[in-house]
C-alpha cells in the first residue's frame, strides 16, 4: 500500500493504480473485510487523474469497512470539492467533524469551502473552531480576518489580523486587509501605512497595487493614484479593482471616455458587477443620456436582487 501512494505522489498513477489493486487482492480473502484504506488511496489516484465516477465508487467500497471514521468522510469531501460541486464537499467535510471535531485538515477545508460559497459567517465559526487547536497558524487568522472584512465587521478583523501579522510578520496579504480595515474605520494614516508596506513586499501583486492605489485617490494623491492602478493593470489587465479605480480616478479628471471604457470591461468580467453598473449610470446621467441612464440602474437594481449580501 505505501508503495502504491509513493507512485501516486510522483504521478506514476498506473503504477499506483497496478499497485493498490494487487494489495485489495491480497488482503481482501485474508481479512474479510473491505480493506478501506486501499480503497480510498486509490479513489485518491483516479480522482488526480479526473475519473471521479471511478474515484467515488472506491470510496463507496471503502465506506463498507469497519474502518469507516473521519478520514474517509473527509476524503468523500475532498473529492467533491476536487469536482467543483462545494455544497457536497461542505456536506462531507461536516460529516467528517461530526465524527472527528478535532479533523485540523475537515476544518481547514470546510472554513475553505465556505468562503468560497461567500458563507462568511458560517466559515469564521470553522475557522475559530480550528484556532483553537491550531492557535499559532497564521494563515488560520488571516481567514478569520479576511471573513469578518467581508462581513465589515472591521472592528472584529483588525485583532485577527494583526494576530496574523505576528505569526507572519511580512506577510503582504495581512498587510493589505489591515490597511483596509483601518481605512474603513477612517484611520486614513494608520491604513496607509500598512497599504504601502504591502506594496512594497509585493511589488508584482495586482490586487495589492490596485488597494494602495485606490486608497491613495481617497487620500487625494491623485497622481501617485494613477501611478499605482497603471502599474496594477500593466500586472493583470483584467484585475477588476485596478479597472474601478482608473474608471473611478478618470471620472474625477472628466475622462468619462475612459471611464466608460473601465467600467464596462470589468461588466465584461464581471457581469453583476453592481457598482460598474452604477458608475456606467452616473457617467451617462451627466451626459444627458437619460435613457442610458435608466437602464443601468434599472440592470444594477435587478443584480442586486440576485446577489446574495456578503
Amino acid at each position: 500500500m505505501m508503495l502504491g501512494n509513493i507512485y501516486s505522489l510522483k504521478g506514476r498513477y498506473e503504477d499506483a493504480e497496478r499497485t493498490l489493486k494487487t494489495a485489495i487482492e491480497y488482503l481482501s480473502p485474508r481479512d474479510r473485510e473491505e480493506p478501506t484504506w486501499i480503497y480510498s488511496d486509490l479513489a485518491g489516484v483516479y480522482a488526480k487523474q479526473g475519473q471521479y465516477d471511478r474515484a467515488l465508487e472506491m470510496m463507496k467500497l471503502a465506506s463498507r469497512g469497519r474502518m469507516h471514521n473521519s478520514a474517509v468522510e473527509f476524503n468523500l469531501g475532498e473529492i467533491y470539492r476536487m469536482m467543483g460541486d462545494l455544497e457536497k464537499a461542505a456536506e462531507y467535510f461536516k460529516k467528517s467533524l461530526a465524527i472527528d471535531r478535532k479533523n485540523v485538515k475537515a476544518l481547514e477545508q470546510l472554513g475553505l469551502v465556505l468562503q468560497q460559497r461567500q458563507n462568511w459567517d458560517e466559515s469564521n465559526r470553522w475557522y475559530i473552531a480550528l484556532s483553537k487547536l491550531t492557535p499559532n497558524s497564521a494563515t488560520v487568522h488571516l481567514n478569520i480576518g479576511r471573513n469578518y472584512m467581508m462581513l465589515r465587521e472591521f472592528p472584529r478583523a483588525i485583532p485577527a489580523l494583526e494576530r496574523s501579522l505576528a505569526l507572519s510578520p511580512d506577510n503582504p496579504r495581512a498587510l493589505e486587509f489591515l490597511g483596509n480595515a483601518y481605512l474603513s474605520m477612517t484611520k486614513t494614516s494608520k491604513g496607509m501605512e500598512y497599504l504601502e508596506e504591502a506594496a512594497r513586499l509585493a511589488p508584482d501583486d495586482a490586487g495589492i497595487r490596485a488597494s494602495y492605489g485606490n486608497a491613495l485617490f481617497a487620500a487625494g494623491q491623485k497622481t501617485r493614484s494613477y501611478d499605482e492602478l497603471h502599474a496594477a493593470l500593466d500586472i493583470d489587465p483584467n484585475n477588476a479593482r485596478a479597472l474601478m479605480g482608473m474608471g473611478i480616478l478618470a471620472s474625477d479628471q472628466g475622462r468619462a471616455d475612459i471611464a466608460r471604457v473601465s467600467f464596462t470591461r470589468i461588466l465584461q468580467l464581471e457581469p453583476e458587477n453592481v457598482k460598474a453598473m452604477v458608475s456606467l449610470g452616473i457617467l451617462a446621467f451627466n451626459e444627458n443620456k437619460r435613457e442610458e441612464a435608466i437602464h443601468w440602474l434599472k440592470k444594477r437594481s435587478n443584480a442586486s436582487r440576485t446577489i446574495r449580501p456578503p
